[in-house]
């Protein structure tokens, strides 16, 4: 990963984080289960599912195998997460275990929740020293990406969920 790509990726995850916590802090009490329909997630379901998802992210990440081979191989991938994910044209059903399930029942302790999974991305996205485009780790519906790529779609998957939370109270 050169310079650049490290300064976007880190710039991207912050600006999502900053609009996830604006979001949170300017819902009404009132709005945070709310649902249009029974199939739709609230909310407060959409950003427990954020969370879920940054930890297993995070997981992969460091847990992400080197192989010099693979580099550049799977380049595409970084317009398809960066265009397709926030846009959401594509359906996508989770799997069970990553949907809303209550965990964290109390709206502060969540934002919390969240707030220190971010930080921990944040510190690997700046601090780690190797080279983040020839690590990989699995994803159930991209295949394997790059540790960069990683990173992006957290940020992508999280302005995925701010924008659909945001169209559901509209």
């Amino acid at each position: 990963m050169n310079d650049s790509e490290r300064a976007f990726a880190i710039r991207y995850l912050e600006q999502t984080r900053d609009r996830l916590l604006g979001f949170a802090s300017t819902l009404p009490v009132d709005r945070r289960d709310f649902r249009r329909t029974e199939t739709e997630w609230s909310p407060a379901g959409l950003i427990e599912h954020v969370i879920v998802l940054e930890n297993i992210a995070l997981r992969q990440i460091q847990n992400a195998t080197p192989d010099e081979s693979r580099r550049g191989k799977g380049a595409h991938k970084d317009r398809m997460i960066l265009e397709g994910v926030p846009a959401r044209a594509t359906k996508v059903q989770a799997p069970e275990f990553v949907c809303p399930a209550g965990r964290w029942p109390d709206w502060d302790v969540m934002i919390g929740e969240f707030s220190g999974v971010r930080s921990r991305v944040l510190d690997f996205a700046k601090t780690s020293e190797t080279d983040l485009r020839i690590h990989f780790a699995p994803h159930l519906f991209f295949k394997d990406l790059d540790q960069y790529q990683w990173l992006i779609l957290i940020a992508a998957h999280c302005e995925r969920h701010i924008r659909q939370a945001e169209e559901q109270l509209q």
